[in-house]
């Protein structure tokens, strides 16, 4: 693909607007998946690993009460 962006070949003028967009969606999405997820996943940790409780601690919990 990168050839048909920067090349001056013949038939250049209907292949470079489809090279480009693939080009374009290749590091998009190399740039979101090494980039943005693992940001994601950082900043949004303490919602994905639930807070390990005891059994006490549970009912305490469900009961309202405090210690």
């Amino acid at each position: 693909m990168v050839p048909l962006v920067i090349g001056s070949e013949a038939g250049k003028e209907i292949l470079q607007p489809l090279a480009v967009v693939v080009l374009g969606g290749l590091f998009t999405s190399t740039a979101l998946t090494l980039l943005v997820l693992p940001a994601c996943y950082v900043q949004f940790r303490k919602f994905l690993i639930p807070k390990k409780t005891t059994p006490i601690q549970n009912i305490e919990l469900t009961q309202g009460s405090t210690v």
